[in-house]
């Protein structure tokens, strides 16, 4: 049979007590999600990452490849 286990000492158990670290990778992941989806929704208007460039008057990174459609 299965064990269920809290949430709350599950948590307890793999925080170790340092918030700035936690804070830090929260913030990464938001980040990462945020970025994800804005590159989904480019793909979905059909955009190139060279077409947003272009649309905000900047210009792409160096070495920054065309992502295709």
């Amino acid at each position: 049979m299965t064990d269920f286990h809290d949430w709350e000492d599950v948590r307890a158990e793999l925080h170790d007590g340092d918030d700035a670290a936690l804070e830090t990778e929260r913030a990464r992941t938001l980040a990462w999600t945020h970025a994800y989806h804005l590159a989904e929704e480019r793909r979905r208007l059909g955009l190139t990452q060279r077409d947003v460039a272009r649309l905000m008057n900047v210009t792409p990174g160096p070495g920054e490849p065309d992502r295709e459609r």
